[in-house]
């Protein structure tokens, strides 16, 4: 089986390569431009080859394609010249370009990457699939579009599409928990708000991606989406005691209260219908704190 993944340069695709390579898969990945060779396990079945395409201008590819799995996009925090506007037009453009692609290829299967940003301003305690969208910003926008447009042909094209948080894993930058983590590394106060809230608002790479692949083997109908998020729960505050002490950190924790309404996430559809079996969110952070000190203490070695 042959499985197409875009941004494979990106932090998702580069983790993704080679589980998928190691489960006997044949990939392709897409990157916007060449990359040094991917490091893959030396008992894969599979095969890996690389590709450089401009996704906006459509796949310039002839082979045909089982599955694609979509993880390239653009986020506002890439501070495009061009503006917010930028990223709504890549996204979703890329997207449809895509989708035109995998209809005329015969592709059976879209597993697209969308983010927790769709609903927008979050009125509940619990988000879901069913959870209202309300004002999204510029990004969840362009997820939006990109989720409507593979519902449109999803009597052609099976697909689903995750609604993701903010990932975490050594090497995850831009969202909320990788910045506290580099704040305790240098024994910087980190401000919170709601401190009491509950919290399971993150997936750790390693989850996401063994997910993706029980999803390459699962069988899709129509256009689904699933919220995805750690499995248990925490508060604010509990996550953040837990990456100190996990750090052995000396960050003073500053808590706040704020009017912005907080909320979880359920992982129940994803669970039950798809496979999904995360970390528990406790085991999650000090996993987490965990390889970020031995990455640490591996570098300090070899400078050594």
């Amino acid at each position: 089986m042959r499985v197409l993944v875009t941004g494979a340069d990106g932090f998702v695709g580069k983790h993704l390569l080679p589980i998928l390579v190691a489960e006997g898969f044949d990939v392709v990945g897409i990157v916007r431009k060449p990359m040094p060779a991917v490091s893959l396990p030396s008992s894969g079945a599979g095969t890996l080859r690389m590709e450089v395409c401009d996704l906006t201008h459509g796949l310039k590819l002839i082979e045909p394609d089982d599955i694609i799995v979509h993880t390239a996009t653009t986020h506002p925090a890439d501070h495009s010249p061009t503006g917010d506007a930028f990223h709504t037009y890549i996204n979703t453009v890329t997207t449809c370009r895509l989708i035109d692609d995998a209809l005329s290829r015969g592709v059976r299967k879209f597993i697209f990457l969308s983010s927790i940003l769709t609903f927008g301003e979050v009125e509940t305690p619990v988000v879901d699939e069913n959870t209202p969208i309300r004002n999204p910003g510029i990004y969840g926008i362009s997820k939006y579009f990109s989720e409507k447009a593979l519902e449109e042909v999803a009597e052609k094209l099976s697909s689903i599409s995750l609604r993701i948080p903010g990932i975490i894993g050594l090497g995850a930058h831009r969202v909320w928990l990788p910045r506290c983590v580099e704040k305790m590394l240098n024994n910087e106060p980190v401000t919170i708000f709601n401190p009491a809230a509950s919290f399971n608002n993150a997936v750790h790479i390693e989850d996401l991606s063994r997910f993706i692949v029980t999803l390459v083997n699962h069988s899709l109908n129509g256009h689904e989406v699933v919220t995805l998020g750690a499995k248990g729960m925490t508060s604010i505050s509990g996550a953040m005691e837990t990456l100190v002490s996990s750090l052995n950190s000396r960050s003073e924790i500053i808590e706040a209260e704020s009017e912005q309404t907080t909320f979880t996430i359920s992982i129940e559809k994803a669970r039950k219908h798809f496979g999904y079996a995360p970390m528990d969110i406790e085991k999650m952070l000090k996993y987490y704190a965990r390889e970020t000190l031995d990455a640490i203490s591996q570098e300090t070695s070899e400078l050594a």
